[in-house]
């Protein structure tokens, strides 16, 4: 069996690291020090692209490869990032979104993965950013599955304590 070696010391400082940042975020002393988003992303392991996107560059694929984490995540950049970009397409033009409609249009691509909690955690990530306005979220939350309801609840600390 071929290993890469380079890949699996990734994953687990990658793993360190979120553990750090999950015990930073748990401590009353320190969960300022991480905004919650963030701390929600990292959690469930999907690219928090608003906190480590690599911004403008000539080259984004070699600034890409430079993140050193970039690669660890298991809902990648590009997956979070389509999401994104489709929502807000359809909310600025004035489209309905649910999230069914999300399920129905990533349901053959994303082979292998968890889809409807993936998509739930992206959607969370989305609202505790306050990336869309109150009457999308309204409008968004009014048909969907009922592991979704809880996803535009406001972040407690308690919720980072079992995954420590």
């Amino acid at each position: 069996m071929d290993v890469d070696h380079a890949q699996v010391i990734l994953k687990a400082l990658a793993e360190i690291r979120r553990g750090q940042i999950l015990a930073t975020k748990a401590s009353a002393q320190t969960a300022d020090l991480y905004d919650n988003a963030f701390v929600y992303a990292i959690m469930h392991r999907i690219y928090p692209v608003r906190h480590e996107d690599p911004g403008s560059s000539h080259d984004p694929a070699n600034i890409l490869d430079s993140l050193p984490f970039y690669r660890a995540y298991e809902v990648g950049r590009e997956q979070v990032q389509e999401v994104a970009d489709l929502v807000d397409e359809r909310w600025r033009n004035r489209e309905k979104i649910t999230f069914y409609d999300l399920e129905d249009r990533y349901q053959s691509g994303w082979a292998g993965k968890e889809l409807r909690s993936d998509l739930i955690n992206i959607c969370r990530y989305f609202y505790l950013l306050r990336w869309f306005d109150e009457p999308f979220w309204n409008e968004f939350m009014s048909y969907c599955p009922g592991e979704a309801h809880d996803l535009t609840r406001e972040w407690e600390r308690s919720e980072i304590v079992d995954w420590i």
